[in-house]
């Protein structure tokens, strides 16, 4: 009778026990990963261990869900809160819409102009109303060859649907408020 000592360790595990080649070279055993076997000497005859390939599926799924569900979902901010600073404006600021028509299309200037000065930076900054860029239709010199992304498709390939991917409800909001962002901007179309 041949003995063995144990480690037992209080953690979530499927496994029963990790043997290792110490008792592999005690017991002279033989295992086949591929035929999930193990074959071992007794007094009389060779012992035989079968593995199950349902259960081992099931014992590694169980796994991988333990690590999963353990793992915390949200982004870490390492930065020291305390010592952490935003960007802030030295001064106020004031909108000031370029066109009247589009009161979206607006601009922050310095809040303590005189007036003078104010009313000459505004009406520059709506003579110049152009030079702004809003949305990408508006950005001439960029070659459609540069932005434009090109899928290497095979035509003789049967297309291939990708597994939908379930994604949080608050991931799902960011989402769809960049994709719809895109699509207003134009830098994406539904095909």
């Amino acid at each position: 009778m041949r003995e063995l000592a144990f480690l037992i360790v209080d953690l979530p595990s499927v496994y029963n026990a990790i043997l290792s080649r110490p008792f592999f070279m005690s017991f002279r055993a033989v295992t086949s990963i591929h035929h999930l076997k193990m074959k071992f000497s007794t007094p009389y005859d060779v012992g035989e261990v079968l593995g199950d390939q349902v259960m081992g599926r099931t014992c590694y799924l169980s796994q991988v869900t333990l690590v999963v569900s353990d793992r915390i979902d949200r982004d870490l901010d390492l930065r020291d809160q305390a010592t952490l600073q935003t960007a802030q404006s030295g001064e106020a600021t004031e909108v000031v819409p370029l066109e009247p028509v589009e009161p979206a299309k607006c601009v922050h200037i310095g809040g303590f102009l005189t007036a003078a000065n104010r009313n000459q930076l505004i009406s520059f900054l709506q003579k110049n109303s152009d030079m702004f860029t809003w949305v990408f239709a508006n950005m001439p010199g960029i070659l459609a060859e540069v932005i434009l992304q090109k899928l290497g498709l095979d035509s003789g390939h049967k297309p291939v649907k990708q597994r939908r991917r379930n994604h949080s409800v608050k991931k799902l909001v960011v989402i769809s408020v960049k994709v719809k962002r895109l699509l207003d901007t134009g830098f994406i179309k539904e095909v």
